[in-house]
């Protein structure tokens, strides 16, 4: 399998997979949820390589500080990209898994198989997991692009129905949104729209500023916003505010026919070419 772009960038196992002390596994990305659930499928593709059962699996929340950088998160992309790392990072884990269990267990490599992160010996039947084997230890190795994976025909994980990540806390208004986030004397803003693109602030109420309610007015030139400790607040602080502006009379927007505007106005073409752009005229 060809190497994606993420994995390019980040080459070791310990990138992507880290056997965690409370026996789950934890799959890191840079790709983040935004509907798609794509924390699910990654959750997927590593359990079916790793051979453990996909409750065991967590996928890390991405946070920009400590996260892979996978650029951006958007349609196909994110399996393709992230996916293919996943896919081939515990497959190279699961390899890595059974050489230090055939040392430990003192038998052959193939006489090894493996059942939610127990590796047991056909032969002698003894076993150690995923765990014991690893004890917090990363794995310190580079992934393997040419190491085979599971064809589909095995496949235990991929395939079944399974209980979306977070789904029953998105269901229930428990799951945290970026909204949600709360910051020492942080405060919620709101911007005062102008009329129309070409207003200009002539007057401000000064009878406003009696009645912002412990909110705050800002204003640099026609650019107005109110700030208040709590989101509704200043929502309604923002409609309050509007009403206590008074706009110079200009022009608004071009009232005339769209379509018409569209043929008769010069258009501008900017072609594509190594290094920037060429600017070039052109009438519709």
């Amino acid at each position: 399998m060809s190497l994606s772009e993420s994995l390019e960038t980040y080459r070791c196992v310990d990138d992507w997979i880290v056997v965690a002390p409370n026996r789950c596994i934890t799959v890191r990305t840079g790709k983040v949820d935004i509907g798609q659930r794509i924390s699910t499928a990654l959750a997927l593709i590593a359990a079916e390589e790793l051979d453990v059962d996909f409750s065991r699996i967590d996928v890390e929340t991405v946070d920009t500080a400590t996260s892979l950088d996978e650029e951006y998160t958007s349609a196909s992309n994110s399996i393709e990209r992230s996916g293919n790392a996943v896919r081939l990072a515990a497959a190279t884990a699961r390899g890595r898994l059974l050489e230090l269990a055939s040392g430990t267990l003192g038998v052959e490599r193939s006489s090894l198989q493996v059942d939610d992160g127990l590796v047991t010996s056909l032969a002698t039947n003894r076993s150690i997991t995923y765990w014991e084997l690893m004890e917090g230890l990363p794995f310190a190795v580079a992934i393997d692009p040419a190491v085979p994976l599971k064809p589909p025909h095995q496949y235990r994980q991929i395939g079944r129905q399974v209980l979306a990540k977070d789904l029953i806390e998105l269901v229930r208004g428990g799951a945290p949104f970026v909204h949600d986030m709360h910051m020492p004397e942080m405060l919620h803003a709101r911007l005062v729209r102008p009329p129309h693109y070409h207003a200009r602030v002539a007057t401000i109420d000064e009878t406003i500023y009696s009645r912002l309610d412990g909110g705050y007015l800002l204003r640099d030139g026609s650019f107005v916003a109110v700030a208040a400790e709590d989101e509704f607040r200043a929502i309604r602080l923002a409609q309050r505010v509007a009403s206590a502006i008074r706009w110079w009379p200009e022009r608004g927007l071009d009232a005339r026919d769209v379509f018409q505007r569209l043929t008769a106005e010069p258009s501008v073409s900017l072609p594509e070419r190594r290094g920037g752009f060429r600017r070039t005229r052109s009438t519709v």
